[in-house]
């Protein structure tokens, strides 16, 4: 018993620190987000955090990665669950799983992927490289469920440029969003998406632009 809860404490130490700098990195940015912050946040000891992390980097890099795995196992699992059997209908349950994410406190704060790339891109590279590579597996992934759902359809589309469409229309949104303080421009730019990809599967033969 007494093993059970000294490997316990750790890892509880570790996910309330990365749940801390994940609030703070969002609310804050990365250079406004000092370790003595993240730590009071998360109510563990000074040596708790460099017992899971050496620097302030290596914090954001987990908790970033950490973002980007669980919105993914969360759409993912949500695509499951949607009973969707054709590639066409599990395309349309991801976009709907990615609409309802973005009312949950995984995406309702803002994406972490976006806000370390447009703040780190210069003033820390390896925490930009790190996002470029979250979107990256973000974009392929939804890539290839357009690229399935329009072969079912006999369509030629740009995957990877739908892809790229449905990637800015989450950021923007997000980011509008949060300058408005809750107007739900995310919420719009996914349904505007989700009706043109609705459109262009329903076409038949051909090519979309």
């Amino acid at each position: 018993m007494l093993s059970c809860v000294l490997v316990a404490r750790p890892a509880r130490a570790r996910e309330q620190l990365l749940d801390a700098a994940e609030e703070l990195l969002l609310a804050r940015g990365y250079a406004a987000t000092p370790l003595e912050d993240v730590r009071e946040r998360a109510g563990v000891s000074k040596g708790a955090i460099f017992y899971h992390f050496d620097t302030k980097e290596a914090l954001a890099d987990a908790a970033l990665r950490r973002f980007f795995e669980r919105l993914e196992s969360e759409a993912r699992n949500a695509v499951a669950a949607s009973g969707a059997v054709t590639a066409t209908a599990r395309l349309f349950a991801y976009i709907d799983a990615v609409a309802a994410l973005t009312k949950t406190p995984a995406l309702a704060r803002g994406c972490l992927l976006g806000m370390v790339t447009m703040e780190c891109i210069e003033a820390c590279p390896p925490l930009a490289d790190t996002a470029a590579r979250g979107f990256a597996q973000w974009r392929g992934g939804l890539a290839e469920l357009i690229e399935h759902a329009a072969s079912e359809q006999e369509l030629e589309v740009d995957a990877d440029g739908l892809a790229d469409a449905f990637l800015a229309a989450v950021e923007g949104g997000l980011l509008l969003d949060r300058q408005t303080r809750g107007s739900r421009a995310v919420e719009a730019a996914i349904a505007h998406f989700r009706n043109y990809m609705a459109m262009a599967l329903e076409v038949g033969k051909g090519t979309v632009a």
